[in-house]
């Protein structure tokens, strides 16, 4: 399944029209048909805002492993990631910056 499949999965999961996703993501419902039928590429300020909407893990709409390490050290944060391709390494460590 990919991304557009995991989207169009959750949004009507959360029973969501394409056109109320659009609005919270701040794009038109055309938008959000084109990237769930595949023929339009998602960029990642996209997905974060999607993921957030749908309540869904981005890891879970990219469709990767779950596997992230949590050292327990205050203020440590995610110190291991794994398998993860480096872009989405970049925003995961954005988003720890801001907890």
């Amino acid at each position: 399944m990919n991304t557009g499949e995991k989207i169009r999965q959750a949004r009507t999961k959360k029973g969501f029209s394409q056109e109320y996703l659009g609005s919270k993501i701040g794009v038109k419902q055309s938008v959000i048909s084109e990237m769930e039928a595949g023929n339009r590429e998602v960029n990642i300020e996209e997905l974060l805002k999607i993921s957030e909407t749908l309540e869904e893990p981005l890891a879970k709409l990219l469709h990767l492993p779950m596997n992230v390490e949590f050292n327990n050290c205050p203020g440590a944060g995610i110190v291991v990631y794994h398998q993860f391709p480096p872009e989405l390494i970049k925003v995961l460590e954005k988003l720890t910056d801001k907890l």
